[in-house]
């Protein structure tokens, strides 16, 4: 018995805040069962609490309870010792287009929409527990402070070395980085992932602006900066804020823009990964 429990504390641990109870079972079960530790609470006040008890690998964070909102707990995460680089994944409604934004804008590392599909949910946790603590804005920042404090001198070595005058030397310096702190297979599978999914989400915003559908356009431009930021391309999240930001049919020529740099930009993109690591 006590083995087993040992098992169990030594699983990754996910903290769920909720103010619906069906809906904290429900994720306890389908984590449990994919091998995560979950503690669980209603409300942001407690989460907070617990966040210092129990140091998280991951929380996921609905937006809507009483008291303190998922926004107002995500930035107090942000602001605690060691917060800024637990992934957050944020709950929301699939129609809450100000919601998504205002997620990212406190320092939400993804969000998922309800109703939650549960098969998938224990991947998605996963895939950003791999990849995003590692991949982020803020790993990407400090990665060569932390090789410089413990003295690793080749963690920026590449095996292929990368000329300084590359437009992307130093965007892939912390890609080589990344490749060797997450293992070459993983890199690849993010990498595969963003060149299969970044034309297919180009073609549904060009779709989205022919057809004047802006709210579509808007969730699109959402799922798109979130593959981005996966891969660190700052250029093409730049953008895709903008695209969020327009908000009436009369700027639908500044969208067309946009888009034609952010094609420009993914094929200069593909056209590095592939010569690089592919």
């Amino acid at each position: 018995m006590n083995s087993g429990n040992e098992l169990y504390e030594n699983r990754p641990v996910v903290l769920i805040a909720d103010d619906d109870d069906n809906f904290r079972l429900l994720a306890r079960k389908a984590l449990e069962v994919a091998g995560f530790r979950v503690e669980e609470v209603e409300d942001g006040e407690r989460l907070l609490e617990l966040f210092e008890q129990i140091p998280p690998d991951i929380v996921l964070l609905d937006i809507m309870m009483p008291g303190m909102d998922g926004f107002m707990v995500c930035s107090k995460i942000r602001e605690r010792p060691g917060g800024e680089y637990i992934p957050v994944l944020m709950v929301t409604g699939l129609d809450d287009i100000e919601s998504i934004s205002k997620a990212y804008e406190v320092g939400a590392t993804d969000f998922i929409t309800k109703p939650i599909n549960w098969l998938i949910l224990s991947h998605r946790v996963r895939f950003m527990m791999r990849t995003k603590k590692l991949i982020d804005e803020i790993v990407q920042n400090e990665l060569q402070a932390l090789a410089d404090l413990y003295v690793i001198p080749d963690l920026l070595e590449d095996k292929k070395e990368i000329q300084s005058n590359h437009p992307y030397s130093e965007w892939l310096k912390n890609l080589r980085a990344l490749e060797r702190i997450a293992g070459e297979e993983i890199l690849t599978k993010v990498i595969r992932s963003f060149l299969e999914e970044t034309p297919i989400l180009i073609q549904a915003i060009q779709d989205c602006i022919d057809s004047q559908d802006i709210f579509t356009m808007q969730i699109k431009a959402i799922l798109l900066k979130s593959n981005s930021s996966n891969l660190g391309i700052t250029k093409m999240i730049a953008l895709c804020k903008e695209l969020e930001e327009i908000r009436s049919s009369e700027f639908l020529s500044t969208a067309r823009e946009k888009m034609q740099e952010i094609e420009e930009e993914f094929n200069r993109i593909k056209t590095c990964l592939i010569q690089e690591f592919l």
